[in-house]
């Protein structure tokens, strides 16, 4: 699990601690947490090569301005002697998406299958493949099977487990996949998401309203489930005071 790799070292043992709460984040399927808790640590120990590392990967996976990511990718570049053999690897993965223009999807691909057949018993490069956009449901379903062999914990994998289920239409072993991320990861954003999106999709509003409400409580530094909540709001038709409510919160 990404939660048993061996800890950076620091002379301020806060950012260790700060990195340390990051890769826990990582494991609940938390971004938001994960990367504010990568800033902090990048920011009490600016020469910390893994925090600039993991601030690179979450900003392509959240959606930061390439500059930022670029900026602390080129850090972790300049620091990569401090790393870890095996993080020498995840920068090796993450280069084609960050700096390269436009970003090779093909290359990152290759350079992920090149660190699972080095490292098969990592369970973050095979969630890391989990997350690919291209992969049909039969292969997403296998392939988060054995990462949960892996990490059974993984919210990540137990999240792409219930996506894979739902495609394949198995509606009822997809909401148990989801139950048993939220049981191990209560705070998972993406396992909330993914639960509130199964509501909405069956016309259960007030139960995905509350897992959105939640979703923002637990994660109020992202824009998604504001927005995804007034969406709804508008659908069902409610008071535009109480559309704009929510976005004036955010």
């Amino acid at each position: 699990a990404v939660t048993d790799l061996p800890l950076p070292t620091s002379a301020n043992p806060q950012a260790v601690s700060a990195y340390r709460v990051g890769l826990q984040a990582l494991q609940d399927a938390s971004w938001g947490v994960a990367l504010l808790s990568f800033r902090r640590a990048a920011e009490l120990d600016p020469g910390l090569a893994s925090a600039h590392l993991r601030l690179a990967q979450i900003g392509v996976d959240t959606g930061l301005p390439t500059t930022e990511v670029r900026a602390s990718f080129q850090r972790a570049v300049q620091l990569r002697a401090q790393l870890s053999p095996r993080d020498q690897q995840l920068l090796e993965v993450l280069e084609p998406l960050i700096a390269y223009d436009p970003p090779d999807v093909g290359a990152h691909d290759r350079r992920l299958a090149a660190a699972r057949e080095r490292y098969p018993g990592d369970a973050e490069f095979l969630v890391m493949t989990l997350l690919s956009p291209s992969l049909a449901p039969d292969a997403m379903l296998a392939l988060a099977d054995k990462a949960l062999a892996m990490d059974p914990r993984s919210a990540d994998a137990l999240q792409m487990r219930a996506r894979a289920l739902g495609l394949l239409d198995r509606a009822a072993e997809a909401e148990q996949s989801i139950e048993r991320c939220l049981a191990v990861s209560p705070a998972s954003n993406d396992c909330l998401r993914e639960r509130a999106f199964m509501f909405a999709e069956r016309g259960e509003c007030s139960r995905a309203e509350g897992d959105l409400r939640r979703w923002m409580a637990v994660n109020p530094s992202t824009d998604e489930p504001y927005l995804a909540l007034a969406t709804m709001l508008v659908t069902q038709g409610r008071p535009r005071e109480t559309v704009g409510a929510v976005l004036e919160q955010r």
